[in-house]
């Protein structure tokens, strides 16, 4: 799985949408907001995010680098 020992990815996605003191948030973008009432953070998003993500991680993680 994508977590493997280092940082919650659920924790990650919603560091990302909501931003932080140094970082402006997804949720701020005008163009999000027109687009989104709720944030999209869904479990349908979650699958998605793995499907595409997830062979790139195991790819990546199975090189010696």
């Amino acid at each position: 799985a994508l977590n493997g020992g280092r940082a919650n990815p659920d924790n990650a996605m919603w560091n990302t949408w909501q931003g932080n003191q140094h970082v402006t948030g997804e949720m701020d973008d005008l163009y999000y907001q027109q687009l989104y009432q709720t944030p999209p953070l869904d479990d349908a998003f979650k699958t998605l995010a793995l499907e595409i993500y997830q062979p790139i991680y195991d790819h990546l993680a199975s090189e010696k680098l």
